[in-house]
């Protein structure tokens, strides 16, 4: 695994996963959870692994998630966000205009340290205020961040231990699906 490869996995109707991962150094990885709009939420799942040499770079960010100054990323994902990890040097100075119907951003630091309005250090998460506003970042120390951006969902969020989705119904019938993937791996002998 190369830094800044990403692993996406749409659940949709439900998936099972797990198992180990083969690396041969220590590995850091992130796992974020997007909640999709009503019309996605039960399709059938997907999955891609994108190497960070194929992931498109603009400037110090790779788009791992939507669009960044003409940047776009490979997976097509069927809600309006943006993902980027950000690599900056000490003292670097790097700056993210959201695209206009943005209103959530958040980020959360990998490495090192930077101001973003404020201190933030390796393994914080930072939420700004829910707004459209560009933020300015200034790199402490050599650091990396994971930085996305959305509109604030229009929609409920019901979750459980296994899953996000937007009605209560759909939840049940992502838990029913999930729960027959188990019966059938364990009648498999796989689990």
């Amino acid at each position: 695994l190369q830094c800044g490869s990403v692993e996406w996995l749409m659940a949709g109707r439900g998936i099972w996963h797990g198992g180990p991962v083969s690396t041969i150094a220590p590995t850091c990885g992130y796992l974020m959870w997007l909640a999709l709009p009503p019309e996605h939420e039960l399709a059938p799942p997907a999955e891609a692994f994108i190497d960070a040499r194929n992931t498109p770079a603009e400037g110090a960010a790779r788009v791992l998630l939507g669009r960044f100054n003409g940047a776009e990323s490979v997976w097509p994902a069927p809600v309006a966000a943006t993902c980027l990890y950000v690599e900056l040097g000490e003292g670097d100075k790097w700056h993210y205009d959201p695209p206009e119907s943005h209103d959530v951003l958040w980020m959360m630091v990998c490495a090192g340290s930077l101001d973003a309005g404020e201190s933030v250090r390796e393994g914080e998460l930072a939420v700004f205020e829910r707004a459209s506003q560009s933020v300015n970042f200034v790199a402490r120390s050599a650091c990396s961040f994971i930085l996305g951006s959305a509109r604030f969902s229009p929609h409920d969020i019901v979750e459980s231990h296994s899953s996000v989705h937007t009605s209560l119904a759909a939840l049940r019938q992502a838990e029913d699906e999930i729960a027959r993937l188990g019966e059938q791996l364990n009648a498999q002998g796989r689990l």
